[in-house]
Order: C-alpha cells, then sequence, then structure tokens
C-alpha cells in the first residue's frame, strides 16, 4: 500500500504509540504537532484495521521511499523518539522496538 510521505510518518508514530498496547493522550498530541488532522484520522483509521504484519509490511514498501537518506531516517527516528516520551515514561520494550526501527529504516 503506497502511502504519501505524512501518511508514512503518521503510522510509524502511531506505531510507536502503540508499542506498549495503548495511545496515551500526550503522544496523540505529540503526533498531531507533526502531522495535520485529516492525515492523523485517516492514517488512524487504517492502523486500526490492520495487524501488526500489516503496519510493518507497510512500512517497509514505503521505506525505500520516504527513508532513503540519512536525513530522513533520522527525522523519523526522532518523531519516534519524541512520541514514546511524551508520556514522560519509556519503557523497555519501547527502547527496544525502537532500536529495530532503527535497524529497519537503515535497511
Amino acid at each position: 500500500m503506497k502511502l504519501t510521505k505524512e501518511e508514512f510518518r503518521a503510522l510509524i508514530m502511531l506505531y510507536m504509540a502503540n508499542v506498549d498496547g495503548e495511545i496515551h493522550p500526550n503522544e496523540v498530541k505529540v503526533m498531531l504537532r507533526k502531522t495535520d488532522t485529516n492525515t492523523y484520522d485517516r492514517i488512524m483509521k487504517l492502523f486500526s484495521e490492520m495487524d501488526e504484519n500489516q503496519v510493518l509490511e507497510c512500512i517497509h514498501e514505503n521505506k525505500e521511499v520516504y527513508a532513503n537518506t540519512e536525513e530522513s531516517r533520522m527525522e523519523l527516528i526522532t518523531d519516534m523518539f519524541v512520541v514514546i516520551d511524551a508520556d514522560n515514561e519509556i519503557t523497555t520494550k519501547e527502547e527496544e522496538i525502537l532500536r529495530a526501527m532503527e535497524m529497519v529504516l537503515a535497511k
């Protein structure tokens, strides 16, 4: 599934926000500062209809276009970190998934 750059960014942020099983209201606030409401709503609907494997597959399909430079990867990694830090508690699982996503985007 092809996404726009903003949709891809929103999907990655939603994936990270949901790593601990819930999307904290502060995480939503951060995401809405980084993307517009329409994009967020569209991707949230899509995200809620997908399982984890489908989300990861979609990330893989779009990373070649939107994470193809060191700068673009660093922007996405920063976005993911800011989202998981929004609730002022980064869990071990979130740290592990962030490292895994860094590797996914780098390949």
